[in-house]
């Protein structure tokens, strides 16, 4: 502050302004709001797509045991087979499908056969499809019976504007 105001605050005797701290608006402590999941009792039913296939799942498999076997980090694998590691965590959990390209570096770099990496018995896949069939049937009644419904309110919404 100048001099002349110090001099002028002296005489008077007044206070200079209060100099406020910004602190913006108080919020008052908001009580906990519910699940949306709370009150269901039973969880939800995972579509068909979504389940581990049996083929990915034995690839990691010996993915993983070989590596154990060569003592190698994840880490180690990724750098031998040129990816990185989050991809070879995937690979071995069967979460993430695999491209020729990958599996043949990763067969390299644990001096495996490609045919080493393949089920030799891979259950059919027609429990799935048969699966997906019923997921789609389901899905498709579903919305059937929600379009007769959307079309009885447009039966009843004509009637009434055109008394």
């Amino acid at each position: 502050m100048g001099q002349d105001y110090m001099a002028k605050v002296t005489k008077t005797g007044a206070q200079p302004p209060a100099i406020e701290k910004a602190t913006g608006p108080k919020r008052k402590p908001s009580a906990e709001a519910p699940s949306p999941t709370a009150d269901k009792t039973t969880p939800a039913k995972r579509h068909p797509a979504e389940e581990p296939i049996p083929a990915l799942v034995h690839m990691g498999q010996v993915i993983y045991k070989a590596r154990k076997e060569k003592n190698l980090t994840q880490f180690q694998l990724a750098k031998l087979a040129g990816m990185n590691s989050t991809s070879v965590f995937m690979f071995e959990s069967g979460r993430h499908n695999m491209s020729i390209r990958y599996i043949i570096a990763l067969a390299e770099a644990l001096d495996l056969h490609l045919g080493d990496l393949i089920s030799r018995n891979t259950p059919s896949y027609s429990s799935k499809l048969k699966e997906t069939a019923e997921f789609l049937n389901e899905t498709s009644n579903r919305i059937g019976t929600q379009l007769r419904m959307m079309e009885g309110y447009a039966a009843e919404l004509n009637a009434e504007s055109e008394k």
